[in-house]
């Protein structure tokens, strides 16, 4: 047996690799260019992938140059729906490796081989791949190698079919100002080597012409019919009869195929498989906000208020292959796969989809009607208490976007987890005022949200999307939230410089000590404490016994500061704050910091 097919033969498996950072574990699958291990990192103690090029690729600049790229995509597009790289490096016999995140879960590949998926699932299965294509070629980065086998299904926060897409090792990449920072001179693919999956390659890809974003959403449109008829759009005994097809054949309807599908996720798709990239959508956000309105989820001209589209909603719920779904049984564990479409158990189903259909079966008009009634009776003597969304309602809502999320918002405005759900989808929509305003009603409704990492984190978001304009003197107001916002933009490294010197100014302001928390107080008071004044040891020292009981870890940086011995005097051997020695009052408030925030 070659090495190749015996992961005992290999010798790479045991080693730690990158000085002593991750530990080889176990090969996973190999093929012509490399291998791929589950590794673990030592000093997190947690999983990682580990891709290894054979020794004898390192001599083929194509290939290097190729995997280079990859690490230096997958590292950058830092997305929820892609498996991200954290490291890269070279092995002692010059084997390059690139470490990316462990993916545990299933492939589409294992979907789709077990028949036509339903309309609803296929298209949350989309609309998260476009989620990531947004970010990516936002980023100048086109995949150009989008098939079933390069998108893993995982579980995550109880959605069984959680997309991660994998794998742009010829993703070709223009990227501006991050292929300067490293050094790179320009894409690297040349026009006229064909690269790909013919069975999801665009026309113009497999012509050998220069590709651009479109490419991946012909791909994706590949994807999308397997999963609707449970067949390829085209197939051919030979990969050069197939691309002829690709490039010369019309789509054929998926009825032909033995399939029924809703109308407009069919006209949806064939708009994707367009031979030419300009009869197909400009870019991946639009084919996001097209899906969105085949699936009855359609943003409208202002994102200030509105209500789900009833009709284009309605005609897809009411359809036979929709309607009629049942919820399935639990999927079993099945074994878990790493960035490989390995074979596993069957098929895992989107309990949320179900959901989503139950909330279709109550009809949309009556949601809509059942909203716009309860909204209209606020403030009402004789109004009904509101009733609480379902976990399915709320499921259901999730998965479509903004526009049902804000339907049952209207429903009861002081369910917690319709605000929260909808400022995050109003972040996803990019509607920055409109996010803002949702964590603000949260804050409102439950208090204890402002002490969440995920709401602050959401609100500095916010601030990044349209640069502090709307969104900055909305978190002002905000109280202490609002101060912890601030201060976060006004010292983080790397916010924008026009932001963060609006930040800057918003901390200067009068009121905003006023408004701080006393642990932010506390790392206020360190920071000026940094200025020379004539009390300035004794005004440290009441700082420390307020920081040991008060502060947090934005006070440590201004602690750590003050523990040097050396530094001043003759050749800066002296201790330049003697008197901060006469007690352990720092050292006291050092420890206590840490000791919370462990």
């Amino acid at each position: 047996m070659s090495d190749d097919l015996d992961p005992s033969a290999d010798g790479l498996i045991g080693q730690v690799i990158s000085e002593g950072r991750y530990r080889v574990v176990e090969r996973m699958g190999s093929g012509g260019m490399g291998a791929v291990y589950r590794g673990e990192h030592l000093l997190l103690a947690k999983r990682v992938a580990i891709k290894v090029l054979h020794p004898e690729m390192t001599r083929m600049q194509e290939v290097v140059a190729r995997f280079e790229r990859e690490a230096r995509a997958a590292g950058n597009i830092e997305h929820p729906n892609v498996a991200t790289a954290t490291d890269f490096g070279k092995l002692p016999d010059g084997s390059f490796f690139l470490v990316l995140e462990y993916v545990e879960g299933r492939s589409l590949r294992e979907l789709v081989a077990q028949g036509p998926v339903d309309p609803l699932r296929a298209a949350h299965i989309a609309r998260q791949v476009l989620a990531a294509l947004v970010r990516a070629h936002g980023l100048g980065i086109v995949h150009r190698d989008l098939k079933p086998e390069n998108v893993m299904l995982v579980e995550r926060d109880g959605d069984v079919d959680f997309v991660k897409v994998l794998d742009f090792g010829i993703a070709k990449v223009q990227m501006g100002e991050l292929a300067k920072r490293a050094g790179g001179t320009g894409p690297l693919t040349q026009a006229g080597l064909v690269y790909g999956t013919p069975e999801y390659m665009a026309p113009e890809q497999a012509l050998g012409q220069e590709v651009d974003a479109r490419a991946d959403l012909y791909s994706l449109g590949a994807m999308l019919y397997e999963m609707l008829s449970g067949q390829l759009p085209f197939d051919a005994a030979s990969p050069v009869a197939l691309l002829g097809m690709v490039v010369s054949k019309p789509v054929p309807p998926m009825s032909e195929k033995g399939a029924t599908v809703p109308p407009a996720l069919e006209a949806f798709t064939v708009t994707l498989l367009a031979k030419l990239p300009e009869d197909r959508f400009a870019d991946a956000r639009a084919a996001l906000e097209a899906l969105d309105a085949a699936t009855g989820v359609t943003p409208p001209p202002s994102s200030l208020a509105y209500r789900p589209p009833v009709s284009s909603r309605a005609s897809l719920a009411s359809h036979p292959t929709v309607a009629s779904a049942a919820r399935p049984a639990s999927p079993a564990k099945g074994p878990p796969l790493a960035l490989l479409g390995a074979a596993g158990a069957g098929a895992v189903l989107l309990l949320a989809l179900v959901a989503f259909l139950a909330l279709g079966r109550r009809g949309d008009a009556g949601a809509i009607s059942e909203a716009q009634a309860s909204a209209s009776a606020a403030g009402s003597a004789e109004a009904p208490v509101p009733a609480a969304a379902t976990e399915d309602e709320l499921a259901a809502a999730t998965f479509g976007g903004v526009a049902p999320l804000d339907a049952l918002h209207k429903k009861d405005p002081a369910d917690a987890r319709v605000t929260r759900a909808l400022a995050k989808a109003h972040l996803d929509a990019k509607h920055a005022p409109e996010a803002v305003a949702a964590y603000a009603e949260l804050v409102a409704a439950d208090p204890a949200a402002a002490q969440d990492k995920s709401v602050r984190e959401g609100l500095v978001a916010a601030t990044h999307l349209d640069g502090g304009d709307a969104t900055l003197p909305a978190i002002e107001r905000l109280g202490a939230l609002g101060a912890d916002v601030v201060y976060e933009l006004a010292t983080t490294p790397r916010v924008p410089a026009k932001l963060q010197k609006r930040a800057q100014a918003a901390m200067g302001a009068p009121d905003f000590l006023v408004r701080a928390s006393s642990a932010l107080k506390v790392a206020l008071e360190l920071r000026a404490a940094r200025r020379p004044s004539a009390d300035q040891c004794k005004t440290r020292r009441e700082l420390f016994v307020r920081a040991k009981e008060e502060g947090d870890a934005r006070a440590l940086p201004y602690l750590l500061e003050l523990t040097p011995t050396r530094g001043c005097g003759f050749l800066k051997r002296s201790d330049c704050h003697p008197c901060l020695r006469v007690d352990n009052s720092l050292n006291e408030a050092i420890a206590a910091v840490r000791g919370r925030n462990q």
